[in-house]
């Protein structure tokens, strides 16, 4: 089998971490490999710190206009379109890679011939690189249907760069799946990559994601949040739609039925009471926008209860 080559992309704003981010990828065991620096037109900077490197294999593009936190998952897809490898990684400014996690990603592709998803188990660190907490373990592998099924049950700690897409596949998918925000972007975009012949789970750490102040969810206003919670509730309509033949995957594709109504309500009630606890007036505003979203009146009730009760906590 060809010696795979991984495509390391980092859509980059920030230049806080930038360097430990890009020492990680120097760091790995595994020696083909590409690593593409996408400056989001970012005022702080950025190409400095990629100069400081003197490798062929990193290059550096930057962005006319910026994208945003709106369009993230834009620049995304401006990252794809220079990979010329096999898969593709796509991590945040901030994010690490441990030093053998291409060598394991290798090892699973090998495994699992023609799969289109690879899942790195993963670390949390906070700003100062210090181990904050780890996510679950997962079984080495699983169908598209478990995967989405884990997702909705449970599995509360996945992040965009702790996935590794076969790009050609991925490409032919549309790329990245765009949602504002980004929002659930990596939950359908894995679930997609999924679709081709499940995902490969690592036994091993190999990613690293940074818990700060700064990151996307915590940016825009509630109507950019509830269209993005909007094009989720879309996609997954359309997922449903599709009865799978194998019999356990038929099991989860029934127990996902029975739950999405149910869980999209919540998704939206509790968008709205975020928005709700800060201005109670909103609530008319709301009820006119039940059909627009498609949202029950039980939904916004809960809202209501939701905010109310935060309000009385604070």
């Amino acid at each position: 089998m060809e010696k795979v080559k991984f495509s390391i992309v980092i859509p980059a704003y920030k230049a806080s971490y930038l360097k430990e981010c890009v020492d990680s990828v120097l760091e790995q065991s595994y020696g083909n490999w590409e690593l593409i620096v996408v400056d989001d037109d970012s005022p702080n900077n950025l190409k400095p710190i990629i100069d400081l490197y003197d490798d062929s294999r990193i290059f550096y593009h930057r962005n006319k206009k910026n994208c945003g936190a709106l369009n993230v998952v834009d620049n995304w897809n401006i990252c794809l379109s220079y990979c010329t490898g096999d898969y593709v990684i796509c991590m945040g400014d901030d994010d690490k890679l441990f030093p053998d996690c291409l060598t394991e990603y290798a090892r699973l592709i090998r495994k699992y011939p023609g799969i289109g998803l690879v899942h790195g188990w993963t670390e949390i660190i906070d700003e100062k690189s210090n181990f904050f907490d780890i996510t679950a373990p997962r079984a080495e592998f699983e169908s598209c249907y478990s995967l989405v099924w884990n997702r909705w049950n449970g599995r509360t700690q996945q992040f965009i760069g702790d996935w590794c897409f076969e790009i050609e596949w991925l490409r032919s998918q549309g790329g990245f799946f765009k949602i504002p925000l980004a929002w659930s972007s990596d939950d359908i975009t894995a679930a997609i990559a999924a679709m081709k012949n499940g995902v490969a789970n690592s036994q091993e750490l190999c990613f690293q994601y940074r818990v700060n102040s700064q990151t996307i969810s915590k940016t825009g206003n509630v109507y950019e949040k509830m269209n993005a919670k909007l094009a989720e509730k879309k996609w997954y309509e359309n997922f449903l739609e599709r009865k799978p033949e194998n019999e356990l995957d038929l099991k989860y594709w029934l127990s996902l039925k029975k739950q999405f109504v149910q869980r999209t309500e919540k998704a939206f009630a509790m968008t709205i009471s975020m928005d709700l606890k800060k201005h109670p007036l909103h609530l008319f505003s709301w009820f006119r926008r039940k059909k627009i979203y498609g949202y029950s009146n039980k939904a916004l009730l809960y809202a209501v209860y939701t905010a109310i009760k935060e309000r009385d906590v604070c």
